[in-house]
């Protein structure tokens, strides 16, 4: 009887370590999102269901306060927290706005999977998704169109994968680029970094991109622009551009990357 259940006892174990790694690795690739994520200055926000029926807001307030600061409702000057009813019913389900992406990712972590008074709650990252766009002279909104992607098996991305992926996602949002080669370090001073710096405002100016601010670090450009938009436009018209016989190569940079 002992030699028939080893090998079981041993797929269980076996089962329990992989789902215990696997567990791992996705809390390992929370916290590097909500990181790369933080770097850009994004918030958070989590996804609560399966709250007991008479949970009150200042209930969930102090539940998921301890896991970092809330956003605050301007208006209200209240911790910004989404209850949902049915009928006058509280649901068990809300939405809790934090002020960090790293505070979001803690409370996902450490409150997924516990008890609040009987109840198991789940706690995950909120899904905001855009409204559908409003009908207008009194039509129909139009179905969306298929999918590209549908159909297409999904391929599993590595922890590398998805962390570049996010990047580049997040990339997008950034409000400051890198011009690299627009100057020959020897031959940097005072007058060409004014001669450099004009040139760039002017050409800003002349792509309806005010009010930008120029940096220098000894080996590369910084451009802070108001705007992401703004951004991705001065990007598309100097990248690969020839200055002063040097070609230019730009990039975004995340925030915490931009020179004081």
């Amino acid at each position: 009887m002992d030699r028939e259940a080893s090998p079981k006892a041993d797929d269980d174990d076996n089962r329990l370590q992989i789902k215990q790694h696997r567990q791992q690795q996705r809390n390992k690739l929370h916290q590097a999102i909500a990181s790369l994520r933080q770097e850009f200055g994004q918030k958070g926000s989590v996804f609560v269901s399966g709250l007991p029926p008479d949970t009150t807001l200042d209930e969930v307030v102090e539940l998921f306060g301890k896991y970092g600061p809330l956003q605050q409702n301007t208006q209200h000057k209240r911790p910004r927290v989404k209850m949902y009813y049915d009928h006058d019913r509280f649901k068990g389900e809300c939405t809790v706005f934090y002020d960090t992406v790293v505070s979001a990712a803690q409370a996902i972590e450490l409150a997924d999977g516990t008890t609040v008074r009987g109840h198991t709650i789940k706690v995950e990252e909120a899904i905001h998704r855009q409204k559908p766009a409003t009908p207008q002279f009194g039509g129909q909104p139009s179905a969306a169109a298929p999918s590209a992607e549908f159909g297409k098996p999904k391929v599993a991305l590595s922890y590398e994968e998805k962390l570049e992926l996010e990047r580049r996602k997040l990339s997008l949002k950034s409000t400051s680029l890198r011009i690299e080669n627009m100057f020959r370090p020897l031959e940097f001073d005072r007058q060409l970094q004014e001669d450099i710096e004009a040139d760039i405002v002017e050409e800003c100016h002349r792509l309806g991109v005010d009010n930008v601010t120029v940096a220098f670090d000894g080996t590369a450009v910084t451009v802070a622009t108001p705007t992401a938009h703004d951004a991705t436009t001065v990007l598309n018209k100097f990248h690969d551009r020839w200055y002063d016989g040097l070609k230019l190569s730009v990039s975004r940079i995340a925030p915490t990357d931009k020179q004081d």
